[in-house]
């Protein structure tokens, strides 16, 4: 008994004293001083080099800590003295039977009596913290860089499956307690961009919002800092990017690396910078944007070779034309002005008269106006979607009307892309680098049921921060092209690639998918823009062989029939049709397999399409699913079809 009372006695002497309490406070303290600085140091892009300075600080300041403790209680406290002498009267006064107790006891006592003394007391101390300074804290701090190790390698998968914004989060918190270490340096560059922003004039507000696939949480605005920024580190991704200052015209743009990567030699991808003038904002008006003029050269894939124009600066609307805005075009006698009508009306090479073509102009009640339109007003809840189903001789018009004029095909195309493209697969949208096997998901609207709001996809601008020129609705633009206008963009019928080609409809023709926008050019513009016919595909012209020279082609095309033993391995019904997936003997040994849809509606026997699938079908689509995409219409009409599963 005596022994455990000495040794309570002991430790509660330990805990009266004022320097294991403020050891204790002050331990708690510096750990969850350096545990918040272990998290907010990474968010906010400080140097890791302050974890480190904070560290030494709290292993220095405890002893120091410490020792003020020891001389306050030691010298300032008088009843010090006092509190001791009880304890040892407390101490001398208990008894025990047994010798080995009272030893015990003995040199409990004593030992206490000694670490009250300074002279040996302190420097214990400063040794007991010399041993957790050498032992201690470094095991706490190569625990810390294992664990952080530990992330590399799901650094490196999330990085694998595109996750970037994870894995930086991750290398964020690793390279706090890994610093410059080689592994981490290697990874860094997978997983970050750098972001610099000049603007003339500096100190804009910058706002950025990271883009996340369909399905994930959207991620929040957040206020990146002030012009100039310059090689600031940020999680891999495209951001929607908002620049804004008093008294000058807002700009978007989106800060993408995935062009320059797939481009670079080297793999990692150089800074994203954007050197930007803002205009004031009584120049630019709020549904337009601004795009510099200069020497453009037509990039995209189904462009004229070598077809260049010069651009001087001008406006381009920011939305396609919506129909509250047509809206307001015919309530103000837009058909009825002849002052808006510029250009002759050719149709089929002749020309109509005023009255002739405004008998084709008109909704689905006979009044002036789109031909999906009825009693002149567009469709519920469609007010802020593009027009559609209007001529070219209409738009015109309407962009007479607004003292603007429909974009040429390099106006259309600088503001679309600014000249950017791609040696590799793939497509440049306007926003970047689409690769194979990529969709759009929520940044243009593609492959879809109709159209949508203009202003629907903030993560699809332009490089000058017009929305939906991918998609949506295709669009007129001033150009001749053969007997026609020219049309780009693609739209919510198309697949994606569409965006990229330029076709050729006439001028009467009215679509569903086909709308338009506007420019303004700058009031000293010289030159046309670009404005001239624009030559259109040669369709080759071939001689037919002999007979004789036919029948040797034959020759390359012989094979050894055999009995092709059909396999049946699936069947759905549906309300169109009836999907069978068979396998078929092939040569030398191998199988083929098959789609073969027979309709449900016609009489046999039924015409058979043979289809040979797309690229969706290596990346995104089954052969059966890309096959009733494209064909089903034709397979409802009463026609069979055949799809063929490419080997591979």
């Amino acid at each position: 008994m005596v022994l455990v009372s000495s040794v309570r006695e002991f430790f509660g002497e330990l805990k009266r004293r004022k320097v294991l309490r403020v050891g204790i406070l002050y331990a708690t303290v510096a750990f969850a001083v350096l545990e918040g600085a272990d998290i907010m140091v990474p968010s906010l892009g400080l140097p890791t080099s302050i974890m480190t300075v904070l560290s030494a600080f709290a292993i220095l300041g405890l002893p120091v800590a410490l020792a003020l403790a020891w001389l306050y209680e030691v010298r300032v406290e008088p009843s010090t003295q006092a509190r001791e002498a009880a304890v040892e009267s407390s101490v001398a006064g208990l008894t025990d039977s047994s010798s080995e107790a009272r030893a015990d006891d003995s040199d409990l006592r004593t030992l206490a009596r000694l670490f009250r003394n300074p002279a040996i007391g302190l420097p214990s101390l400063l040794v007991l913290l010399l041993v957790a300074a050498v032992v201690v804290v470094p095991n706490w701090l190569r625990l810390r860089r294992e664990a952080a190790r530990a992330l590399l390698p799901r650094i490196e998968q999330l990085a694998g499956e595109g996750r970037y914004a994870a894995a930086y989060e991750l290398a964020v918190s690793a390279e706090a307690r890994l610093g410059s270490d080689s592994s981490l340096l290697r990874l860094l560059p997978l997983v970050s961009d750098r972001l610099s922003i000049a603007t003339e004039p500096s100190g804009a507000d910058v706002y950025v919002r990271l883009y996340v696939p369909e399905g994930e949480d959207a991620s929040a605005r957040e206020w990146l800092g002030v012009t100039p920024i310059r090689g600031l580190r940020v999680a891999r991704g495209d951001y929607a990017v908002d620049i804004q200052i008093d008294g000058h015209a807002p700009m978007q743009r989106i800060a993408s690396s995935a062009l320059a990567r797939i481009e670079g030699v080297s793999g990692s991808a150089p800074p994203i910078e954007f050197h930007l003038r803002l205009l004031p904002a009584e120049q630019v008006p709020d549904d337009m944007v601004y795009v510099p003029g200069g020497p453009y050269k037509l990039v995209a894939a189904d462009a004229p070779l070598g077809a260049e124009a010069q651009l001087d600066d001008y406006l381009i609307d920011r939305f396609e034309v919506s129909n509250e805005q047509y809206k307001a075009f015919i309530l103000a006698g837009g058909y009825t002005d002849r002052s808006y009508w510029t250009h002759s009306f050719i149709r089929d090479g002749d020309e109509l008269s005023w009255d002739e073509a405004m008998a084709e102009f008109v909704d689905r009640t006979g009044l002036p106006g789109p031909r999906n339109w009825v009693s002149q007003e567009y469709p519920e809840a469609t007010g802020r979607h593009p027009v559609t189903a209007v001529t070219w001789y209409e738009a015109a018009a309407f962009a007479e009307y607004t003292a603007k004029s429909l974009p040429t095909v390099f106006q259309w195309e600088k503001a679309a892309r600014n000249g950017a493209f791609t040696h590799y697969e793939g497509v440049v949208m306007p926003w970047g680098y689409l690769g194979p096997g990529q969709t759009a998901g929520s940044r243009a609207n593609f492959s879809g049921a109709g159209t949508a709001p203009v202003d629907a996809y903030p993560f699809g601008v332009s490089p000058f921060g017009a929305h939906a020129m991918a998609g949506n609705a295709r669009e007129w633009t001033y150009n001749a092209m053969g007997d026609g206008r020219v049309v780009t963009g693609g739209s919510w019928e198309d697949p994606i690639y569409v965006f990229s080609s330029y076709g050729s409809a006439p001028g009467f023709t009215a679509s569903p998918a086909l709308g338009f926008r506007c420019v303004r050019n700058s009031p000293n513009a010289a030159g046309d823009q670009g404005a001239g016919l624009i030559a259109e595909e040669i369709t080759p012209s071939y001689t037919p062989v002999d007979e004789a020279t036919f029948r040797s082609y034959l020759t390359h095309y012989r094979y050894d029939r055999q009995p092709l033993a059909p396999e049946v391995i699936e069947v759905i019904e549906t309300d169109d049709w009836t999907r069978e997936k068979v396998r078929l003997t092939g040569l030398e040994g191998d199988s083929i397999l098959v789609y073969l849809f027979t309709p449900k509606r016609g009489e046999e026997p039924f015409q058979t399409m043979i289809f040979v699938p797309g690229a969706g079908s290596f990346f995104t689509e089954t052969v059966a699913e890309n096959a009733e995409w494209l064909l089903g219409p034709n397979i409802k009409a009463g026609r069979a079809l055949m799809a063929v599963v490419m080997k591979g």
